[in-house]
């Protein structure tokens, strides 16, 4: 059975994940926020997930994995530091922020 996940429950993830000051909110905060929002909304495969806890934590898989930029280097490889990030670096810790913040949710 899926379990729920309400829009209110997805703006207080979004707002953990990407903290700022309300008059400190940089243009690129306010733009990572909104994409994880819609990819909450219609992320890819989410017909059947809409509006539980996994369709969350796949908003900001699909956001950290595809969406998010990826810092490189000149000589650096794209590929290579985007693969590390996902697997290791900042985008896996993105992610591991996500799943415990919303298993905290949920317990509450």
């Amino acid at each position: 059975m899926a379990t729920p996940y309400a829009d209110m429950q997805m703006r207080i993830l979004v707002g953990k994940l990407f903290p700022a000051e309300p008059d400190e909110l940089s243009t690129r905060t306010q733009h990572h926020r909104q994409k994880v929002l819609d990819l909450f909304e219609s992320g890819k495969g989410h017909e059947h997930i809409r509006g539980t806890a996994w369709a969350a934590l796949n908003a900001v898989a699909e956001f950290a994995d595809h969406h998010r930029s990826t810092r490189t280097r000149p000589g650096d490889n794209r590929d290579e530091k985007r693969l590390s990030s996902i697997w290791l670096g900042s985008a896996a810790t993105l992610k591991r922020a996500a799943h415990e913040a919303i298993c905290s949710q949920l317990a509450a």
